[in-house]
């Protein structure tokens, strides 16, 4: 059960390599275990790296719900709405992110 941050340190490498298919697998096996704010953001990046901007959105709000002051949730959250074309709530996490 201990071993979701090694899941989820799997997501991200495999992200970073672009094998989203092995990364959503990593992901999903990790949130089934624990549904924290690692989890949730790195399958928000995920589905923002496959251009799925709008499903992106609920998991980083989730990760924020669980830790509202890391800088890179509300970031990364901001670069999805500017994407929609959502401006104004990317620039409230923008500066959420930077403040």
């Amino acid at each position: 059960e201990d071993y979701h941050p090694a899941m989820a340190g799997m997501g991200a490498a495999f992200i970073k390599m672009k094998e989203h298919e092995k990364a959503a697998q990593c992901f999903e096996a990790a949130l089934k275990i624990c549904d924290n704010e690692d989890n949730n953001h790195g399958v928000g990046v995920l589905l923002f790296d496959l251009g799925h901007f709008d499903k992106a959105i609920p998991y980083f709000l989730k990760a924020i719900s669980l830790n509202p002051s890391k800088p890179d949730y509300h970031k990364n959250i901001a670069k999805a709405y500017f994407r929609m074309a959502k401006n104004q709530e990317a620039l409230e996490h923008l500066y959420e992110a930077y403040k």
